[in-house]
């Protein structure tokens, strides 16, 4: 994660939250609640900015094709977790 500037999206599994947000493969997250990925120095402190509980929502800042756009995920209970 040093030095990167985005997550790049690889995949999306079909009617999860995310792809139902219109999240879309290819698309870079450049923020995760307002803070910049560029400013995050590991992978574990991305994921913690990134999480949230189940009804809340994630803002996203993405790049898709140079264009800024914003997402909100309403995270989904997990079955069994």
């Amino acid at each position: 994660m040093t030095g990167a500037r985005y997550y790049l999206v690889r995949e999306l599994r079909s009617g999860l939250p995310a792809e139902k947000a219109g999240l879309k493969v290819g698309d870079r997250v450049v923020a995760c609640n307002g803070i910049a990925l560029a400013t995050v120095t590991s992978d574990p402190e991305a994921k913690r900015l990134c999480q949230v509980e189940a009804g809340q929502a994630l803002k996203l800042e993405i790049s898709r094709g140079g264009s800024p756009l914003e997402l909100s995920i309403v995270a989904e209970p997990r079955p069994g977790l």
